[in-house]
């Protein structure tokens, strides 16, 4: 069983040009094309969930002209990059045929132009938060980026007054950087603090661009004695006078392994020292059960009289190693 068991390591990554992450259906996790993240430095995810960044909100039009408002300059993500819209004066918004609730949504389009896109006109005066309804919000074109509402009851051109600007973070505002969001790893996924609105057309969320690298691994000779990375429980007690209480306490524990060097000097493995990487562990590399531990690698080396150096290295994880059947 020995000569079968099988330790690898991150030594390289296979990188993956921008892409757009795929919605695993809860608006809150979403899937790159990498099985997990690499976090070697320079190679970490990058990603660039479309939204504005920055830009104060619109006004109403200084000239005071019928159905217009000013908008100040902005810069925003779309698709990936960073583009910036320089201050428009006196954009037109279209009024509700009747006198009943109509909103608009302020967008940015693909162009880089603003964009009014009319929502249906209600059937009384009372608007709707649900997309597509009469008196609601419109959905927004995939490739647009919503910026701000404008709420009218009536159909006579006058000039836009301040409340019937609205402008609020996840309800008529779409930011690049909210929610607030984690990377997950393991499974090369990102998730949401929070569920994205689903308010573009066919019910979609905004895009979310990322580009990163996947961790490739090869064979490390004459590994030995891996430990994962694993949470361990120790129970302390305090007596009082009529009673004893227990804690429980959850820590986890450095994982690592030992390794045979060539010289000590210029063997591979100190290229990865201070690196955060990625380790792959067969107990018989003739099947597919496996263990991956992922942590910022250490290296002791040892040099003897008499035979050839050796490294003791550990691994400094924040998350326990994973088991995986196949």
């Amino acid at each position: 069983m020995p000569d079968n068991r099988l330790l690898k390591c991150e030594a390289d990554q296979f990188y993956f040009e921008p892409t757009v992450l795929t919605d695993l259906g809860d608006h809150l996790t979403y899937q790159s094309q990498a099985d997990r993240f690499s976090a070697v430095s320079g190679k970490e995810p990058k990603t660039y969930p479309d939204g504005f960044a920055t830009g104060t909100n619109p006004i109403i039009a200084v000239s005071k002209s019928n159905d217009a408002i000013d908008i100040p300059a902005q810069s925003y993500y779309l698709a990936g990059v960073k583009l910036a819209i320089g201050t428009t004066l006196d954009k037109v918004v279209s009024r509700p045929a009747t006198d009943v609730a109509s909103i608009s949504a302020l967008t940015v389009d693909g162009s880089g132009s603003f964009v009014f896109i009319k929502g249906d006109d209600g059937t009384d005066l009372n608007f709707s938060a649900v997309r597509g309804a009469p008196g609601g919000p419109p959905f927004i074109p995939l490739g647009s980026i919503e910026r701000s509402h404008i709420k009218l009851t009536s159909a006579t051109s006058q000039p836009i007054r301040e409340s019937e600007v609205v402008s609020i973070l996840g309800v008529s505002i779409e930011r690049f950087d909210k929610p607030l969001y984690s990377f997950s790893w393991g499974d090369g996924r990102v998730v949401f603090k929070y569920p994205l609105p689903a308010i573009h057309e066919g019910s979609k969320t905004k895009s979310i661009t990322i580009q990163c690298y996947e961790p490739i691994f090869v064979e490390l000779d004459n590994a030995a004695d891996f430990v994962p990375s694993e949470n361990s429980i120790s129970v302390s007690s305090k007596e009082y006078y009529s009673s004893v209480v227990n804690n429980v306490k959850v820590s986890l524990s450095q994982g690592g392994f030992s390794l045979l060097l060539e010289n000590g000097i210029t063997d591979p493995i100190f290229e990865l020292k201070g690196e955060k990487i990625w380790l792959l562990f067969y107990n018989d590399k003739y099947k597919p059960e496996h263990i991956y531990d992922h942590g910022v690698l250490g290296i002791k080396t040892t040099f003897t009289p008499s035979e050839n150096p050796t490294a003791q290295c550990s691994i400094a994880s924040t998350i326990e190693a994973q088991r995986k059947a196949e």
